[in-house]
């Protein structure tokens, strides 16, 4: 049994009733997100999957080897470094999201009006 200011935990049917209907919405909502952050990371870090083989495709057809073998080197440096600081920027946002809601959250609890204490005699 638990206890807090001085009320069971069955008093608190609305909190409870609350906190299910809160479930109900956001375990598909996150679910549904789960899939599409694999997608989206898959995608930025599978890039390579396109860029070596078109780079094998135009590489076969060039007449100046050296200066395109460097070219696609700096490429393939360059996509690296972009899919790494996009991963960052999306990660900071995503975080920066989190940070917002819990100071809004935060601020709406310490808005409420203060609840009367009962005087219980013993």
């Amino acid at each position: 049994m638990v206890k807090a200011f001085r009320q069971k935990s069955f008093s608190f049917k609305r909190l409870h009733y609350s906190i299910k209907n809160y479930t109900k919405t956001v375990i598909p909502y996150s679910l549904s997100q789960e899939l599409m952050t694999a997608a989206f990371t898959a995608a930025l870090n599978g890039i390579y999957l396109f860029i070596i083989p078109m780079g094998i495709w135009i590489g076969s057809s060039t007449t100046d080897y050296q200066s395109f073998v460097a070219s696609f080197i700096f490429y393939l440096i360059f996509v690296s470094v972009v899919a790494s600081i996009l991963m960052k920027v999306l990660y900071a946002f995503v975080n920066a999201m989190q940070v917002g809601n819990a100071v809004e959250h935060t601020d709406q609890v310490l808005a409420e009006p203060e609840i009367p204490e009962r005087s219980t005699e013993l």
